[in-house]
């Protein structure tokens, strides 16, 4: 374990980071082509007026998440807080 710490520590030294004490480039930006996320603003761009003109190669997602667990836990104590989770976290 000790010499895992040491390989990792002087491969640590050789990163400009760790010489210098500054990260890369902070203004660096990917040109990304009609991505929904705009770091600079950290805006989310949902609705793009251009759309059908462009086809994008970002896709929304959908997530389905299974809640009979969750389902099968709730009492009267706990309604709430599963109701909370299934409507507000989920």
């Amino acid at each position: 374990n000790a010499n895992v710490r040491n390989q990792v520590d002087l491969l640590e030294q050789q990163m400009p980071y760790r010489q210098s004490g500054f990260r890369g480039d902070v203004d660096h930006v990917l040109p990304y082509k009609n991505h929904p996320y705009d770091p600079q603003t950290k805006a989310r761009r949902l609705q793009d007026t251009n759309a059908e003109e462009e086809v994008s190669a970002f896709k929304p997602m959908r997530i389905y998440f299974e809640t009979q667990a969750l389902d099968g836990i709730r009492s009267a104590e706990n309604g709430a807080k599963v109701d909370f989770i299934k409507s507000k976290i989920l």
